[in-house]
C-alpha cells in the first residue's frame, strides 16, 4: 500500500510539474508598491513586484522581485475605447486597507480586472464607497 502511495504521488508531481512548464509567463510590469495590499484571498506586503500574464490571457502573477510572495490570479477583460496611456495598477482603498483593483499596460485596449475576494466584500459593507489610489509602473516586456 505504501508504495502505490508513493507511485501516485510522484505521478501527480510530475504531472503538475509538466503543466507548469507548458504554462506561457509573459512579463508586463515592474511596480513598487508603497503600502500592504490584498489580492483576492492573499495579502502583500509593501515593496516591489514583478506583473506577468500568465496564459490563458485571463490569469495574472503577481510575485515579489526576491520571490518571497506571490499570487496567481484570474482577471477578467475591461475593453478600453483607447489604448491605455500609462501602466500602472489601481487600487481601491477603505479607510487604508488597500485592494488590487486593475491592471494597465500602456499601449493596450484592454485592462485585466480582479475580482472581489471575501475581505474586500466585508469591508466594503462596512464602508462608503472606495476611494482609488494609481500607482505607476515601468514596462518590463510583452
Amino acid at each position: 500500500m505504501k508504495s502505490i502511495l508513493i507511485l501516485v504521488s510522484l505521478f501527480l508531481f510530475a504531472a503538475a510539474t509538466s503543466l507548469f512548464a507548458q504554462m506561457d509567463i509573459r512579463p508586463l510590469m515592474k511596480v513598487n508598491v508603497p503600502f500592504q495590499f490584498s489580492v483576492g484571498e492573499h495579502s502583500l506586503p509593501a515593496g516591489e513586484y514583478l506583473i506577468s500574464s500568465v496564459q490563458p490571457e485571463r490569469t495574472i502573477r503577481i510575485s515579489s522581485v526576491h520571490g518571497k510572495n506571490s499570487a496567481i490570479l484570474a482577471v477578467s477583460p475591461l475593453y478600453k475605447q483607447s489604448p491605455s496611456a500609462k501602466t500602472c495598477l489601481t487600487f481601491n482603498h477603505y479607510s487604508g486597507v488597500y485592494f488590487l483593483a486593475e491592471v494597465e499596460t500602456a499601449g493596450q485596449d484592454v485592462a485585466r480586472t480582479l475580482p472581489h475576494g471575501k475581505l474586500e466584500t466585508e469591508v466594503a459593507k462596512k464602508n462608503a464607497a472606495p476611494e482609488s489610489t494609481i500607482v505607476l509602473a515601468e514596462l518590463t516586456g510583452r
